[in-house]
């Protein structure tokens, strides 16, 4: 319940991911829902370990049950190229050893839709109804669909659940359902031919439409210089930081009788600031985390440190850093969104409709 259930009485919505090597080596996880093979497995038998660590969805993410029938108790798999093979054989195989639950003491639903199913192959005039008043008639069944103990025929006694079997031989040949397993490949898609005669009418148009442009943005070195200065000349920017304590206290809640856990943050009142970051550690963060080169940042923060700071690399704190980027990534953004131009390129590129190189339009589409 801690797992599953929020303090609002709603369900948690988890989902994870796990490497192979989890799915692997045990972990008993029933709610895997979709296994991606980013390479091929060594041997047959890990390929086929690896799918059976999905095959036990009894719930969906939310923690609530589903059905067989349900999307969710589906388990996807995904494979390359190189496992085509091993997913037919896989495929084959089950379809050879599963055969559909049979109940020897009633005629249920699934019985009597997979005898229907596979008797209209053949007879398309074959119902439900039909069969059932043909064990009916050989009484087989009795008015709730069960199955006589007894039953002779040309002198020869079993039980209706064996006379089923030899009349409606289906049954001992069943296979997977078609919709058990589903093959996801792209379905074949519609053409439709175009009228030529129309579209060569737009042809300066689509011509232009075709070309294609490169976005350039106007940022020069004198610009980033510029930003720079004014933004890291601003003292406002350098904190030096203290360390900070926690503190958790267990509360018992009288309302709902559940414990919460409260929680304080805050300065050590008596505690002095922390070290700063080494100069170099700290220009080169500044300079990866804002894409500046180093030959602009460091003129103007080295002066800042010098000449306003008085050399304390207590401000060179994790605070700074955070207050610097923001403010640098805010000004260029700024300056830059809208200094930009598109270029165009010495090529045109083919579309759906318009073949570029033949410089048509396409028969369909």
């Amino acid at each position: 319940r801690c797992i599953t259930d929020s303090h609002h009485g709603n369900w948690e919505t988890r989902r994870f991911l796990f490497s192979k090597w989890t799915l692997r080596e045990g972990w008993d996880n029933p709610n895997v829902f979709v296994i991606a093979k980013l390479r091929s497995s060594g041997s047959e038998s890990s390929k086929i370990q690896e799918v059976g660590r999905g095959l036990r969805l009894p719930v969906d993410e939310n923690g609530h049950r589903v059905h067989q029938e349900e999307w969710p108790s589906r388990l996807a798999f995904l494979i390359g190229y190189d496992e085509k093979a091993f997913a037919s054989m896989l495929v084959d195989e089950i379809n050879r050893d599963s055969k559909v639950q049979l109940n020897e003491q009633k005629l249920d639903e699934a019985m009597i839709t997979l005898i229907v199913t596979e008797r209209q192959k053949v007879d398309p005039a074959f119902t439900e109804l039909r069969l059932l008043e043909d064990l009916d008639d050989k009484k087989l069944i009795n008015r709730s669909n069960e199955f006589k103990p007894s039953v002779t025929l040309n002198g020869e006694t079993k039980s209706g659940f064996a006379w089923l079997l030899e009349f409606y031989p289906e049954l001992t040949q069943a296979r997977v359902r078609a919709d058990r397993i589903r093959d996801n490949k792209p379905a074949s898609r519609l053409r439709v031919r175009l009228r030529k005669e129309n579209w060569e009418q737009l042809s300066s148009i689509w011509e232009q439409f075709s070309r294609r442009y490169m976005l350039q943005f106007e940022r020069s070195g004198a610009s980033l210089e510029q930003i720079a200065a004014e933004v890291l000349r601003d003292p406002a920017l350098y904190i030096r930081q203290k360390p900070s304590q926690v503190q958790q206290r267990l509360v018992s809640n009288e309302d709902n009788g559940r414990f919460e856990v409260a929680q304080r943050e805050g300065e050590l009142a008596a505690s002095e600031f922390m070290a700063g970051m080494k100069y170099g550690h700290f220009l080169k963060q500044l300079a990866l985390r804002t894409s500046l080169p180093v030959n602009v940042l460091h003129p103007v923060l080295m002066a800042m440190l010098r000449d306003v700071l008085h050399g304390d690399s207590r401000y060179l704190s994790e605070i700074s850093l955070d207050n610097m980027t923001r403010a640098l990534q805010a000004r260029i953004n700024a300056h830059f969104a809208q200094r930009h131009d598109y270029l165009p390129l010495d090529f045109q590129a083919s579309t759906s409709v318009f073949d570029s190189t033949a410089r048509q339009f396409r028969e369909e589409i």
